[in-house]
């Protein structure tokens, strides 16, 4: 999967937002930042603007979202955004292979061809 960025950006303080911090895609999928980010304030000039890695916490194509799907305002001030989709997501599968056991071993039977043991009399 491939982990792209969310961006913050700030209007009034500095903020620093923490390793691990959760947020929720309009579909319901939650994701986590990778590392801490320090935004810093915004000036006269625009907005103070960070970006962090982030994944998806659910596995396969179910972790995958649009652009934007995460576009919320956390406080009054951090906007959160991710700017482009997460994909690559693939579902488990399962693979059936021969092993050398399977080619070289006599083929194993399901029924049990000697029931009772054989005794000699004596």
């Amino acid at each position: 999967m491939v982990f792209p960025f969310l961006r913050a950006s700030t209007r009034l303080a500095a903020q620093e937002l923490p390793e691990g911090l959760l947020f929720f895609g309009k579909d319901g999928v939650e994701v986590a930042t990778d590392a801490a980010v320090f935004v810093p304030a915004g000036s006269a000039a625009g907005y103070g603007i960070a970006t962090v890695s982030a994944h998806a916490a659910a596995s396969g194509k179910a972790g995958d979202i649009p652009a934007l799907d995460i576009d919320s305002v956390e406080g009054s001030s951090v906007y959160i955004r991710n700017l482009r989709p997460f994909t690559g997501g693939q579902d488990a599968t399962s693979v059936k292979y021969v092993t050398p056991q399977d080619r070289t071993g006599k083929p194993r039977s399901t029924r049990q061809e000697n029931i009772w043991p054989s005794r000699n009399p004596g």
